[in-house]
């Protein structure tokens, strides 16, 4: 089975976790160019394909957005919200601009849930 395989076979709430996790390491880095992308075992393409399969079913996106709120209350941090605006400017850059739209809505949604 290949790392793709794998993330087809995420239940929900490990797909959140995933997508958090790489929202969390991002809010650390400057990621602005695709050489900048820190991770050697998920690409680019395939966490987009995952958070866009969590975006396209209401009740996944929602428990996303409810995980990250969760994240940033109990943290007290905003990380997620920073690797968010980093994977943005990325997307841009490579001038993914449906993948943006779809990671600013999930995004400004948690900012909205979180105040």
């Amino acid at each position: 089975m290949d790392k793709a395989d794998i993330l087809d076979h995420l239940t929900a709430q490990k797909s959140s976790l995933v997508v958090i996790s790489v929202l969390n390491v991002l809010g650390n880095l400057e990621c602005s160019r695709m050489a900048d992308w820190p991770f050697e075992d998920l690409s680019l393409s395939e966490f987009v394909l995952q958070v866009q399969k969590i975006y396209s079913n209401i009740d996944l996106k929602n428990d996303l957005i409810q995980c990250c709120v969760n994240e940033i209350k109990n943290k007290n941090s905003y990380l997620i919200i920073e690797g968010g605006f980093r994977l943005l400017k990325l997307l841009e850059s490579l001038e993914r601009y449906e993948d943006c739209i779809i990671l600013k809505d999930i995004k400004d949604s948690v900012l909205l849930d979180v105040g």
